[in-house]
């Protein structure tokens, strides 16, 4: 077997493996691309977006130990993009459930969601990345192609804005 068709079958390979990632992890493509956009429509023209630029440009993917980090960053910057061309930003209340099951009060989830809206993208996307959808540091400067210590100074930044915002709307309520 020459260069050419190993270089074949290690892309087939890749190929078969996104599949089969994309198949176990729909839903939480989709529940990311919701929380961004909150509309069913646009969340799924999103995430199909992202299957086909993930798909046609599977070569570009190193290593398959890293597929969740660079599906989920082609995935935000479709989102991204979605958004500059609609101009519309707002998070799903999906995200404000807690990993044990049990669901915030209404009134915090309004006002999470009244004090995230008022985060730059960036930021609000490194705070859904690592509390709400559980990266490490390390995978969420892989997605966002930032040094880890900058993500470490926007996440500090992104908490205490949150914080500020939160105490804000609390005190108006």
């Amino acid at each position: 077997m020459d260069e050419r068709d190993s270089e074949v079958v290690l892309e087939y390979l890749k190929r078969k493996q996104l599949e089969e990632y994309l198949i176990d992890n729909q839903k939480y493509l989709y529940r990311i691309a919701f929380g961004y956009v909150k509309n069913k429509d646009d969340a799924f023209e999103i995430v199909q977006n992202t299957i086909y630029k993930a798909l046609s440009s599977i070569k570009s993917l190193k290593d398959t130990k890293l597929m969740k980090p660079w599906i989920t960053r082609i995935l935000i910057n479709n989102c991204f993009d979605f958004i500059r061309g609609s101009k519309k930003i707002v998070l799903n209340d999906e995200i404000f459930d807690t990993t044990d099951g049990e669901e915030l009060n209404v009134l915090d989830k309004i006002v999470l969601e009244k004090a995230m809206d008022k985060l730059a993208p960036k930021l609000k996307t490194i705070i859904i990345l690592r509390f709400f959808e559980d990266f490490k540091i390390k995978d969420i400067s892989q997605i966002l192609d930032m040094k880890e210590n900058t993500v470490k100074t926007n996440l500090y930044k992104a908490l205490k804005i949150l914080k500020i915002n939160m105490e804000e709307d609390l005190a108006n309520v």
